[in-house]
């Protein structure tokens, strides 16, 4: 059996892509500011000496979907890539060793998807397939830029699908594999053997850091729409109730409770005034169930509520004293993560 034929059909569309970034550090306090020996450690400053900046990189993979230079990738790979840092430029090399430069049309973290787009035509290009129709024990190729080493093919079989890795968030479901995948092959395409996208290179799990067979891609079928959303000038928005999550019911408690094993979570907190308060939802509440949904270790609370379309109502089934009830939420928009950062602690949803 051999790869070779899709393969050369293939690899054209598969891209390079770089950034340029400056690092702003500052300097640390001088420890002997004050004392005859403050000199001898002038540079440092006293109470914290001048920034530093330094040049820095980062590196990974990404494919064409169009002609005219549409270029799929992670949204980490044109992030900063330290603290203080600052992206400058983003550079698409094809196959052909052609640079561009990248205008970055949409970028998602919660995903790790973002959408370039380079000024070029009649570039060769992939397509997307039906990452739902995958099964376990079927055959795949990666293609990508593991280390910079450029058109590396690796091939493989889906270890297992709907893989949650605790990441947690809309997007908490990939497609395992066991083709290797290394440090530069994020956002680089998984292939089906008809030679569609049926995945989204995006991380691996390594105590080494190093390729263990144990790799991960977003589904096609998460990724695409997503994509298409930023290519149509649209915007991502995903459901949020206000609550602080205390955590999944242990096995003690949902004996008692007389739920499976692994079922429902418990609401920690509820912020005033919002969605879940005003639906009646209470810190205590163990959710079971949303809008019919099992709340489960695989399928938990985070990922239902942020899949919820905002402007919608959800219906939420909880035990309280260890009574059924009901709830309905308006469900609301979720703010961006920043702004949870400064308003809320914990995993809030």
């Amino acid at each position: 059996m051999s790869f070779a034929d899709m393969v050369a059909k293939l690899q054209p569309a598969v891209v390079n892509i770089s950034t340029k970034q400056t690092i702003v550090q500052q300097q640390p306090a001088n420890p002997f500011s004050g004392t005859p020996f403050g000199e001898l450690f002038g540079g440092m400053g006293g109470q914290g000496g001048a920034p530093v900046k330094r040049e820095g990189a980062s590196l990974g993979s990404g494919f064409l979907i169009s002609p005219d230079g549409y270029v799929v990738t992670n949204a980490h790979v044109i992030s900063p890539g330290a603290r203080g840092a600052t992206v400058n430029s983003i550079t698409v090399t094809l196959s052909n060793n052609k640079e561009y430069t990248a205008k970055v049309i949409g970028q998602d973290t919660a995903s790790d998807l973002a959408l370039l787009k380079i000024d070029a035509a009649g570039l060769p290009y992939v397509k997307w397939g039906d990452s739902a129709q995958s099964r376990v024990g079927d055959w795949v190729v990666a293609i990508g830029e593991p280390f910079g080493l450029g058109g590396t093919v690796t091939a493989g079989i889906i270890s297992a699908i709907n893989r949650v890795t605790g990441q947690g968030g809309a997007y908490d479901r990939f497609i395992q594999t066991d083709a290797s995948i290394n440090q530069g092959n994020s956002g680089g395409p998984m292939f089906d053997l008809n030679g569609n996208v049926i995945g989204v290179n995006s991380q691996i799990f390594s105590q080494s850091g190093g390729n263990i067979g144990i790799g991960f891609a977003i589904p096609a079928a998460v990724a695409k729409p997503i994509i298409e959303t930023f290519r149509t000038g649209g915007k991502i928005s995903r459901g949020y109730i206000g609550v602080t999550i205390g955590g999944g019911v242990d096995d003690d408690a949902a004996a008692a409770l007389g739920i499976p094993k692994n079922s429902g979570e418990l609401i920690a907190r509820v912020e005033p005034a919002g969605p879940a308060a005003k639906g009646g939802l209470r810190a205590g509440d163990v959710v079971t169930k949303i809008n019919g949904q099992q709340v489960s270790k695989d399928q938990t609370l985070t990922y239902l509520v942020s899949n919820l379309k905002p402007g919608t109502n959800a219906r939420f089934e909880v035990l309280r004293g260890g009574q059924p009830t009901t709830v309905n939420i308006a469900v609301a928009t979720r703010p961006s993560e920043e702004q949870l950062a400064q308003t809320l602690q914990g995993q809030d949803d």
